[in-house]
């Protein structure tokens, strides 16, 4: 019985992760200057980019699953961020420096 549990549960967090793949991203460019946020959302791996001014190389980042649609990673110079997925959103709270951004699900701020 144990194991049909964890395999029930195994199958429900994967569904998860399917449907939270894709890109989110809330830049926005107004006279020349990039502002904002994007990443691009795979099982295990998340690849972030910032803009302030102008866009920051993009990295990539490990994540780690906390709960069903929340997850967990380290970005190097903002610390802790916690990712909670919802319909067509994320919620990114870097915890360390009390900071939360919001990002839409579509297509790439570089896509558009």
């Amino acid at each position: 019985m144990k194991y049909v549990i964890c395999l029930l549960m195994l199958a429900v967090t994967a569904r998860a992760q399917e449907n939270n793949f894709g890109i989110y991203s809330n830049i926005r460019a107004a006279n020349g200057h990039f502002d904002g946020m994007e990443i691009f959302y795979t099982p295990n791996k998340l690849l972030f980019q910032m803009a302030e001014g102008w866009p920051h190389n993009p990295i990539l980042l490990d994540i780690r699953n906390i709960s069903n649609n929340k997850y967990s990673a380290v970005h190097p110079e903002m610390g802790k961020m916690q990712l909670s997925f919802s319909e067509q959103q994320v919620e990114i709270n870097f915890s360390d420096i009390s900071y939360i951004q919001i990002l839409n699900k579509g297509k790439s701020f570089w896509q558009r």
